[in-house]
């Protein structure tokens, strides 16, 4: 048997008042070789039904709705699962009681740490069996349960503050758990986490309401103690609030978003325009020229690489207010990079705001612009 609609899904119906089989949505045959592939099985008491001697059945892509059971495994028998089902799938095997560990999956397929399998088994106390993984020899198999397991995104979750924890290992109701974002990437800061706890395929709270921090003034670490449930954490992200320039509010110099991914500077096209940084500094052959970290350094790095030219609109009464009077370079240097059209000031309140922190592409920017107006080579 084939099952394989690349055109649409194939809906695969079982009628509820069979009486002389199990409702079975896929019925495997001895040495048959079944593959399933874009279908929905619904409403059957086993979804795939692996029968003793069946050659090979092997899932690939489908759907699973209101099943009791999606994956249903005879004596011995095992099922093969590609990494292209990306769905949860519940799993129930006929050898009662079980022997553990029992393998469920082939060992043939990629990505078995990536499924996401339920057991619909209990043992003779009532106790759940888990879905763990053989990472030497490829395969899932039924274990009994000693906890839950915590799928970490965007972050690491330790135990003892040495183990790592994937998300197919088991820890124990009661157990610290330490999360540790990952660096946010760049142009972005960590926003918080967000996560659930699941028992049973149902929510059982937020993870939010579990998490403590050990540094209040620093989120990226939470601690918590393992629930009765399984744990899906992310760590998330979001764009980094540029400052604003409150003289020149558009950063960089001219009609150019610093967010947007392409810039043009001496005729070559620069990607990832705010913080490429070293990039296009070495692009711009400013190497050993040491790198501003605000309004005044770059006026000063420009303005000594021009000569240190005196500024021909520069009086006693007209001094910027925020820079030392008696700072006789670094009022020149401000002056003339106003008057030559390379910087602002602040005319409201004679102030040129010194300090403010300007951007690597903004240094670069200003130092181009100094080159096409012929002040600097």
């Amino acid at each position: 048997m084939t099952i394989d609609e690349t055109k649409g899904k194939t809906e695969i119906r079982v009628a509820g008042n069979q009486t002389d089989l199990p409702r079975s949505g896929v019925r495997t045959e001895a040495n048959a070789i079944t593959d399933i592939h874009s279908a929905t099985i619904e409403n059957a008491q086993y979804g795939i039904w692996n029968k003793e001697n069946a050659s090979s059945v092997t899932l690939k892509d489908a759907a699973f709705k209101d099943n009791e059971n999606d994956v249903y495994l005879e004596a011995g028998q095992y099922i093969t699962i590609e990494d292209t089902f990306t769905d949860t799938a519940t799993v129930k095997v006929a050898d009662s009681p079980i022997a553990t560990p029992r393998q469920i999956t082939t060992a043939d397929a990629t990505g078995q740490e990536k499924l996401n399998l339920v057991s619909n088994d209990k043992d003779a106390e009532g106790k759940t069996y888990f879905v763990a993984y053989d990472a030497v020899n490829n395969y899932r198999y039924l274990t009994p349960r000693t906890g839950y397991t915590v799928d970490a995104e965007n972050a690491k979750a330790t135990v003892d503050g040495t183990t790592v924890l994937d998300k197919v290992t088991q820890v124990p109701v009661g157990t610290p758990v330490t999360l540790t974002a990952d660096p946010a990437p760049d142009g972005q800061k960590f926003a918080g986490w967000a996560g659930i706890v699941i028992l049973n395929g149902v929510v059982q709270n937020e993870m939010n309401d579990l998490l403590s921090f050990p540094n209040e003034e620093d989120h990226t670490t939470a601690n918590f103690e393992m629930p009765k449930g399984n744990v899906t954490v992310r760590a998330e992200y979001n764009t980094v609030d540029l400052p604003v320039d409150p003289v020149d509010p558009v950063d960089p110099v001219g009609p150019v978003d610093p967010v947007l991914p392409g810039v043009i500077i001496g005729g070559a096209v620069i990607l990832g325009a705010y913080e490429t940084g070293t990039g296009i500094y070495r692009l711009m052959n400013m190497q050993g020229i040491p790198l501003p970290s605000n309004r005044i350094e770059l006026a000063e790095l420009v303005w000594e690489r021009a000569g240190k030219p005196e500024p021909q609109n520069m009086t006693d009464e007209n001094l910027y207010a925020d820079i030392d009077a008696d700072d006789t370079d670094a009022q020149k240097a401000a002056h003339w990079m106003v008057e030559q059209e390379l910087m602002k000031f602040d005319e409201d309140n004679n102030k040129f705001h010194p300090c403010f922190p300007v951007s690597k592409l903004r240094v670069c920017l200003t130092w181009q612009n100094a080159k096409d107006k012929g002040l600097i080579d």
